[in-house]
């Protein structure tokens, strides 16, 4: 039960998080604002996966360390693995940047009806002629 409760509780407290900001677009903003937090959310999801799994291994390697009592290793490590994260967080950002316009240039045009509504969804549109 230690293990499961502090998971169960980041899970419901991501779930209600997530439901909350879809809400807040849907009434406020567009579609697009909507897509545009589900790419952020998948982003955020490999981010966190990359940087969960490098703490992980620095946890289990510094507690053997720090039982070993050997202080200057365990520095190198601590630095090496801040250096790890801030690499990957910079890659991750970059491939994201350029990565956006790419994703945003293929959404197909709607086509509106001569009732003004757009052909595939029924959405009303402006036309231009």
């Amino acid at each position: 039960m230690k293990m499961g409760l502090p998971i169960a509780v980041c899970r419901v407290g991501y779930t209600v998080r997530a439901a909350f900001m879809n809400q807040i677009l849907a009434q406020l903003a567009s579609p697009a604002a909507i897509a545009g937090y589900a790419v952020y959310q998948q982003a955020d999801d490999i981010l966190c996966c990359l940087t969960i799994g490098i703490a992980n291994t620095v946890a289990v390697l510094a507690g053997i360390l720090l039982g070993e009592e050997d202080r200057p290793r365990m520095k190198t490590l601590l630095g090496t693995s801040v250096q790890a994260t801030l690499r990957i967080t910079l890659v991750v950002a970059v491939l994201m940047w350029f990565a956006a316009p790419a994703s945003t240039s293929t959404t197909p045009r709607r086509s509106c009806t001569p009732s003004g509504l757009c052909a595939p969804t029924r959405w009303a549109c402006r036309c231009t002629a």
